[in-house]
């Protein structure tokens, strides 16, 4: 075997020469050419969506930047040293983590399109293209009542507000205490025009059996929702719609009111830190059942870091 590899690299070095040599390592080595050469070819057939694109260019240029930061690390090892600053080998490895966080990223707003999102019980075409098939959806009214994603089943096309795009997602309802902003209790159901309000409800009705005031925004003030809460014993303290008619002088009169409608936007708090830190901007799981596992434990982790700033400021 040794043999053998030293008659090719004789071999290699006899046909090929130098000046050509000095491009085919580089050429080889280089993953960035890899990548701009099929997003060229994708892109110049149209068949990468819109909303990719511009984070497609993005990643490209993270490329770059790596491949820039891997020079200025290599360099310094040239400079009277044999071993490269850790400095840079930390700065050009955070860049490598963040690049590969991006590419999982990219991939799964990818992986959750609308191109599996197909009709019920009709029987696919064979695509013309298995790895990224061709589908041309526009002027087809699509819904959850007619259509299923093929990847996702439990998740829904659901429109976070107007003017907004739809997404195949799940609703996830916290329900926070407001002395503290501690978690109470969470849950995901499926994305619904009615799943926020629905899943408040059952998480209200777990409550151990007292008198409590809860709050909300403008999307609870609904007459049902604000019944079912006094049915269960709870006093509904919700954001009221400009022509709203479901509480009256008899709730809003009491400065209890106005302390619920201050203390709620907390649970933004919560939100916000559950999609940056907790990682739940972008699903990794498939299921709801496995989603709102990963939601719970977010929830459950936000408690423990609430605490430790509690205890820290007491």
């Amino acid at each position: 075997m040794v043999e053998w590899a030293s008659t090719l690299r004789g071999t290699y070095h006899a046909w090929v020469p130098s000046d050509i040599r000095q491009f085919i390592g580089p050429l080889m080595t280089n993953p960035g050419l890899y990548l701009i050469l099929p997003f060229i070819w994708f892109l110049a057939r149209r068949e990468i969506p819109r909303r990719l694109i511009l984070r497609y260019f993005g990643l490209l240029a993270l490329g770059g930047l790596q491949g820039l930061v891997g020079w200025w690390m290599v360099k310094s090892g040239l400079e009277n040293r044999v071993s490269v600053a850790p400095e840079r080998l930390a700065t050009h490895l955070a860049l490598a983590l963040f690049l590969f966080g991006a590419l999982i990223w990219c991939a799964l707003e990818a992986w959750a399109g609308q191109k599996s999102f197909k009709r019920k019980g009709r029987p696919s075409d064979p695509p013309d293209d298995p790895g990224n098939p061709t589908v041309n959806f526009h002027g087809e009214r699509r819904s959850n009542q007619t259509h299923a994603s093929t990847t996702d089943p439990e998740s829904r096309l659901f429109k976070k507000a107007k003017g907004h795009e739809a997404k195949l997602a799940y609703l996830g309802e916290v329900l926070m205490e407001n002395r503290h902003g501690l978690v109470v209790d969470a849950c995901v159901v499926p994305a619904t025009g009615t799943g926020e309000r629905d899943a408040a409800t059952s998480l209200i009705a777990s409550l151990p059996h007292r008198r409590v005031t809860i709050g909300g925004d403008k999307g609870y003030d609904t007459c049902g929702f604000v019944e079912t809460l006094r049915t269960l014993d709870a006093t509904p303290h919700v954001a009221l719609k400009a022509k709203s008619r479901t509480l009256d002088r008899r709730t809003t009169r009491h400065p209890g009111y106005t302390l619920s409608q201050v203390a709620r936007k907390r649970i933004e708090e919560v939100f916000g830190w559950m999609k940056t830190v907790g990682g739940l901007r972008k699903l990794r799981h498939r299921g709801g059942a496995r989603v709102n596992w990963q939601f719970l434990l977010a929830a459950a982790a936000y408690n423990l870091v609430r605490i430790r700033t509690i205890e820290g400021t007491a």
